[in-house]
């Protein structure tokens, strides 16, 4: 019997039911970043980026905030109950703190059982194929079968304030989304294709100062070399995921790329 229910449990296909959004309480337009940095040269830079706006969190407004607000927001919508979640993933690089991780807070903020697994992971660009590829595997094993996964970051925080290539980028935001069993075959998660390269880690950073742990981190990038990088392995790895699942380009209707830029 515990054979023919693990064999069921492996053969659960996972698929995203529900997204929700929040974004940072301020707007923040091209025009006044260049009132506060008039050599910035704005419209060149707008024309790079494709970007006319940020979306930036308050002075007292955390991740957490953001987060919790996209959870609610997304519980709401779907009429979702609170016990219905087995497990909440947290994908952050900007968390209110070292510890605990954010989930538990979720957890806590939104009434979820004591019996709901909850866990942080640190991860950019890559977070939400991350996340939906650990909640996929959570769903195919049986661990769970409603997942809530959460990505929410508030770079502004970390972002100096003279650093243009960082500060007309990134703005302040989150995500909700609930992932549960599918059926269909059509609807499934199909493989996922991860790979990662730490040689490159000083290129995009945000460095803890271990000799003065009050002092707060800066972000930084360079971002020239994140271009060469990206545009040198991500064709590869489209290229090698659809090898994967045997398609080509053409089976494909539309891409989706999280960058943070219409240039790259």
């Amino acid at each position: 019997l515990k054979t023919t229910q693990n064999m069921k449990a492996m053969q659960r296909k996972a698929k995203i039911l529900a997204i929700s959004t929040v974004l940072g309480s301020t707007i923040e337009t091209n025009a006044d970043l260049a009132m506060s940095h008039p050599e910035w040269e704005m419209q060149r830079i707008e024309s790079k980026t494709g970007i006319l706006q940020r979306h930036i969190s308050g002075e007292k407004e955390f991740t957490s905030h953001l987060a919790m607000a996209a959870a609610a927001k997304l519980l709401q919508d779907n009429e979702i109950i609170p016990g219905e979640i087995d497990f909440v993933i947290v994908c952050t690089q900007t968390s209110d703190y070292l510890l605990p991780s954010l989930a538990c807070l979720i957890q806590n903020q939104l009434g979820l059982r004591k019996t709901t697994g909850a866990l942080d992971i640190n991860q950019g660009c890559a977070g939400y194929v991350y996340g939906l590829a650990l909640a996929n595997s959570m769903i195919s094993s049986g661990l769970a079968s409603k997942i809530l996964f959460i990505t929410g970051d508030t770079y502004s925080k970390i972002a100096r304030e003279d650093d243009r290539s960082v500060k007309t980028l990134f703005d302040d935001a989150a995500t909700a989304t609930l992932i549960g069993i599918e059926d269909s075959s059509r609807n499934q998660f199909n493989k996922f294709h991860l790979g990662s390269d730490g040689s490159g880690f000083h290129l995009l950073t945000a460095p803890q100062n271990k000799f003065s742990p009050s002092v707060h981190s800066t972000l930084y990038m360079n971002g020239p070399e994140v271009y060469k990088f990206t545009a040198e392995v991500i064709p590869n790895a489209v290229n090698s995921y659809l090898n994967e699942i045997e398609m080509n380009l053409n089976s494909i209707d539309f891409f989706v790329f999280h960058q943070a830029n219409t240039f790259i």
